[in-house]
Order: structure tokens, then sequence, then C-alpha cells
């Protein structure tokens, strides 16, 4: 019995240095999310995605992300998941998760005049290098989220930036109050595109108003 409990307790000690270990590696990743206060706007939005207008749900707020990975192994992003919170006037808190992944920024033009259909498809956020630069795409660092077209693309398919839009919130305290606390979390791993070793656990706080 004794012996038992021995075993337990080595292998829940066991499996908490390996999360610690993975942690760790995790807390060497800085992220930094652009504004750190969104100003939320309480009309409808809209961006262009190629050409497309996408609306955007009021109220709502945009922000950008950028990642310095001072670990030693490359990191791949491959989603970004916004938790927003507001509390009603009872007090009561509740939470809108919202998801994004660079396939949404994925198109095609049409072929006109006997030509060919450009398809441009996006696979993730990008992958950040140890000891790489934001100038250099090939060894990339310490800048903000990019999603670069996948080997299936047409020749000549853009690098495109990532700028996240929140829309559809829940307002607080009252009707008019648009205060949210938001927890911004990059889903990704560590590893090279195509080769993830182990998950990438990381998020920011921010507060938009």
């Amino acid at each position: 019995m004794h012996q038992w409990i021995r075993i337990v307790a080595l292998g829940f000690l066991a499996s908490t240095l390996l999360q610690c270990g993975k942690h760790g590696r995790s807390q060497k990743v800085k992220i930094t999310v652009t504004p750190g206060q969104p100003r939320v706007f309480n009309v409808n939005g809209a961006y262009s995605n190629n050409g497309t207008v996408v609306e955007v749900p009021a109220p709502y707020f945009s922000a950008s992300m950028a990642i310095n990975n001072e670990s030693d192994t490359p990191i791949t992003i491959v989603g970004v998941r916004f938790e927003v919170t507001s509390t009603d006037a009872q007090g009561t808190p509740s939470t809108k998760k919202v998801s994004f992944n660079a396939a949404s920024l994925s198109y095609s033009i049409p072929a006109t005049g006997g030509g060919v259909t450009t398809t441009c498809n996006y696979d993730d956020f990008g992958q950040f290098d140890p000891g790489g630069s934001a100038l250099d795409l090939r060894k990339y660092n310490d800048g903000p989220l990019f999603a670069e077209p996948n080997s299936s693309s047409t020749a000549g398919c853009p690098t495109k930036g990532a700028t996240f839009y929140v829309g559809g919130l829940t307002p607080g305290l009252s009707p008019n109050s648009f205060s949210y606390s938001v927890k911004v979390e990059p889903i990704g791993f560590f590893g090279a595109r195509g080769n993830p070793e182990d998950r990438f656990y990381g998020f920011s706080t921010i507060y938009a108003h």
C-alpha cells in the first residue's frame, strides 16, 4: 500500500516537472499586443480582405500582436484566441471567445481572358526563429504576426499582415458601458512549420474601452 502511494506520488511529480519544463520554455517568449488599450467602437465597422468587404458588428475593437522568441526553438503560430470579459450591473461576468486562423485570409481570383485562376492560401501567422530579425522573413523574430502564402499558392501571392477585429461584444455595466478585460492567446507550437514538437503556452492581458 505504501509503495503504491509512493509510485503515484513519484508519477505525479514527474508529470508536474514535465509540465513545468514546457511552460518554462514558453515563458521565454514575449507577447506584445498593440495597442495595449484598444478603443472600443460603438458603430459597425468594416475592413477589406483582398477587395471583399468584411463587416464587423459593434461594439468592436481591433488589435495586432508581435512575438519575440527568446527560447532555443522556433515557434509557429497557427491561430489567435481572444477571451473578452465584461461585467453587468449585477456584477455578473460575461465572456465571449473569438478565434482567428490564417486560412480566413485565403482567397481566389477567377481567371479572365484565357488566364489562370490566382489562388492564395495561408496556413499560419508566422514562424519565429531564435536570433532572427523582423527584417528577415527567412529567419524572422521580434516582429508582428504575418501570413505567408503556402506552397500550393499561385506565384506572386502577397505576404499579409495580421490585424484582428473582435466584434459583437456584450455591453458592460450599462448599455453605454464598453469596458473589457481581454485575454489574448496565440495558439501554436514549438517547432518549425510542419514539424510540431511541443505545445506553446502563453497569453497577454489587455483592457479595451
